[in-house]
């Protein structure tokens, strides 16, 4: 059966004439219930296998991908075509966000797009159970983040096997499709393992991709910065650029040279602006699309404006700063030239220096664990200090970047030293209800200081049980107030001291993670010294690809 051809009405002919031999095999993996893994270059179509095998089925998918921006853009490109789809994301007012939730199941959405960090939403995962919604299909897009082997390993992308876990646990059989542009051996294993992936389709696409020109310059560390902005200004003048990506990895640095551009080195008419993580939503959008429509022609950038971003005409991308990886080297420079019908080749061009490679096999250094750290980390998430006793936590102290918490937390979950209790916004002083129930008003009365966990010790009730009674109170309308910036995890402890063989663990996988990720960076040193880069990268590759 041709699926391509059941949906004619939502993708021409001249929109996609056909399927690539992937495309095909994975919709018929995904068909039969088969777990699948694709990977397939930048602009390879992998999101269109997710839509046709979505809509072949009666029932939601939901897609997990990294980006609030590359979200609403897919979003919007299905509402396009009539198809129900949803970006559930922080840029909804949270009061909005409680009455999507409570209202899953009166809205068909063929499609929920979210963030790997809400999956691990108590409230979220209480509104799919209370919806009764089922979902058919879990995309994972960006699918290189869920292993500690990927180049861009992220703790909350860890996370999602215990969702998936969750799902099947509450009766939903979800089918899962992982999709990212490359990954390492390694990485393929540990997703294989993690979700029972036993097809993996590649794309016949060349993985490098010939239409990128590559440049890599050394520059000298004492006068670095004056000879990266001059080479850049010679750069853009010399190859006549008109859409250029300049890639930091400094917020600072990124609003200091795009004033400067503007100031001191107008190029024929090329606009400057710059885009990072601490803007809010709004700005983001505009100067996305400000980007995409050519009204701004040089966007000095974070990694923040990242994958996905489907911008088809980008002739140059300059590396500021370098890389963290060879894969996310490949990654920054694969935005370039999405479509050679529009845009034949990009030009890229990377700076480096002997300080630069230093000080960046540091940082990977810093990020080892030891005895102290591990000690450190544990009393930032854990109060009390009694085996079985819960402990609050605001989700700021999860984003303490010297411990790198968020990642200790990921170890202690996986080896069941602590237990995620729930997350309430607010306590029972701040939570407010429509009508009181003689339940909330013994909380309430309870309480101390708006602690739920004194609550349910003087009630001698179960806090997971309180939390639910929230969430239920919650999605049949009844809570009228939650405080959107007052959110508290609670994690149970389940241990006394810390088994000394535990803390072993923790430290050599985490130095495993490390020692790999170091590796993955000096193949980009590699690269850059190498006599033809083109034949290095297909080397590097050769195994994924």
């Amino acid at each position: 059966m041709d699926i391509l051809k059941s949906y004619r009405n939502y993708f021409s002919e001249k929109e996609i004439p056909f399927l690539y031999p992937y495309q095909k095999q994975a919709i018929e993996s995904l068909s039969k219930k088969n777990n699948s893994l694709t990977i397939v270059p930048t602009g390879g179509g992998k999101s269109l296998v997710y839509y046709l095998a979505g809509l072949s089925s009666e029932h939601t998918t939901l897609v997990i991908s990294p980006l609030k921006a590359l979200m609403q853009e897919q979003v919007n490109f299905l509402i396009s075509k009539n198809i129900q789809a949803l970006s559930f994301n922080s840029d909804i007012p949270f009061s909005e966000q409680r009455k999507i939730l409570r209202n899953l199941e009166t809205i068909s959405y063929r499609f929920i797009y979210v963030s790997p960090e809400r999956l691990q939403d108590s409230y979220f995962r209480a509104a799919i159970l209370h919806s009764k919604i089922q979902i058919d299909l879990v995309v994972i897009d960006e699918a290189h983040c869920i292993s500690q082997w990927g180049y861009d390993f992220r703790p909350e992308y860890g996370e999602i096997p215990r969702f998936i876990n969750f799902l099947r646990f509450n009766g939903i059989h979800s089918t899962v499709l992982a999709l990212t542009a490359t990954l390492s051996q390694k990485a393929i294993k540990d997703i294989k393992t993690e979700f029972n992936i036993k097809n993996i389709f590649y794309s016949n696409n060349n993985l490098i991709r010939q239409e990128l020109k590559l440049f890599f310059e050394e520059i000298a560390d004492k006068t670095a910065g004056v000879d990266k902005w001059n080479r850049i200004i010679e750069f853009l003048k010399t190859n006549n650029s008109k859409k250029i990506l300049i890639y930091f990895y400094s917020k600072k640095k990124c609003e200091e040279l795009s004033k400067k551009f503007n100031i001191d080195e107008p190029i024929n008419g090329l606009v400057g602006d710059y885009f990072h993580a601490d803007l809010d939503e709004t700005q983001k959008k505009e100067k996305y699309n400000l980007f995409k429509t050519g009204k701004i022609n040089v966007l000095f950038t974070t990694t923040a404006f990242g994958m996905g971003m489907n911008i088809p005409d980008i002739d140059t991308i300059i590396q500021y700063h370098l890389p963290k990886s060879i894969e996310d080297y490949y990654q920054q420079v694969g935005r370039g030239a999405r479509v050679k019908e529009i845009c034949k080749e990009c030009k890229c061009l990377l700076f480096w220096s002997k300080k630069n490679i230093t000080a960046n096999i540091n940082e990977y250094k810093r990020g080892r664990f030891t005895s102290e750290k591990i000690s450190k980390g544990i009393d930032h998430l854990l109060s009390k200090k009694d085996k079985n006793s819960i402990s609050s936590v605001s989700f700021s102290t999860l984003k303490n970047g010297k411990i790198n918490i968020s990642v200790l937390r990921y170890y202690l979950e996986r080896l069941g030293l602590i237990e995620i209790v729930g997350e309430v916004n607010g306590g029972p002083d701040s939570i407010r209800f429509k009508n009181d129930t003689p339940l909330w008003l013994e909380i309430k009365n309870a309480s101390l200081g708006n602690s739920f966990i004194i609550a349910a010790k003087k009630l001698g009730r179960d806090l997971q049980q309180i939390i639910n009674y929230v969430y239920e109170q919650d999605l049949i309308g009844n809570v009228e107030y939650s405080p959107a910036i007052d959110k508290k995890l609670f994690i149970k402890r389940l241990f006394d001291t810390l088994p000394e063989n535990k803390e072993k663990e923790i430290i050599a996988v985490n130095d495993a993670r490390i020692d790999y990720q170091t590796e993955r960076f000096n193949e980009l040193i590699n690269l850059i010294r190498a006599p033809d880069p083109y034949v290095y990268l297909r080397t590097v590759f050769k195994e994924e690809s």
